[in-house]
């Protein structure tokens, strides 16, 4: 008999002979609901080089897992298909199965480069805008692909793909100081007279004149 939900049944049973004699039986039945088990969606995906936590639940008497193990708690290190049957302590079974399929790694980029240079009192913006990443965390609180860069060091960002797996980069910047040309006293000479003048050593130069 099936019972379709969580009650206590009176039921009788009529046996009838060949004869034609009858004998009832009457008994009281309690249905348990089962053992509500769910170890997870039906697929969750396993990011590479990580693992998923599988957990049966408390408070139940026996747990086979698809391995062989006995725990409540499975670790899932690699893809594939894994189930858990478990007993309650009204000995009543339930199982549930769940697959985990491999993920694709994100690998995320940085624009213009991981390693940046900027002036002392500018800026500058990197972006780690990748195709495949649809959220990013920065050490700086920002959570947009791009940040303005206005003090030496090293930032760090970790970008998120639609499966949840992650990738960390580093970006290292470098402030350079400003150029700091001395052309000396004023001076004066006359009509015609020329002086030279010395700012100091520097990649390229702009004269006024």
């Amino acid at each position: 008999h099936y019972y379709a939900y969580q009650d206590t049944f009176n039921l009788t049973f009529i046996a009838f002979s060949d004869s034609g004699c009858t004998d009832t039986l009457a008994n009281k039945f309690v249905a348990f609901p089962p053992p509500g088990l769910q170890i997870g969606p039906d697929t969750m995906w396993l990011c590479p080089f990580n693992t998923l936590d599988l957990h049966a639940g408390p408070q139940l008497v026996n747990y086979t897992l698809q391995d062989g193990s006995t725990d409540s708690i499975l670790i899932v290190n690699s893809p594939g298909l894994y189930w858990v049957s478990v007993t309650d302590t009204n000995g009543c079974m339930q199982s549930d199965t769940l697959e985990a399929p491999l993920a694709p790694k994100p690998v995320l980029s940085i624009n213009p480069s991981d390693t940046v240079a900027f002036c002392e009192a500018s800026t500058i913006t990197v972006d780690a805008l990748t195709p495949s990443i649809y959220a990013y965390q920065w050490t700086t609180g920002a959570t947009s692909s791009e940040i303005i860069i206005d003090q030496a060091g090293t930032y760090t960002v970790i970008g998120w793909n639609e499966y949840e797996c992650a990738d960390t980069l580093e970006v290292f910047a470098i402030e350079n100081p400003l150029p700091t040309p001395d052309l000396g006293p004023d001076i004066s000479i006359c009509a015609g007279d020329t002086a030279s003048l010395n700012p100091g050593q520097f990649n390229a130069y702009l004269w006024s004149n």
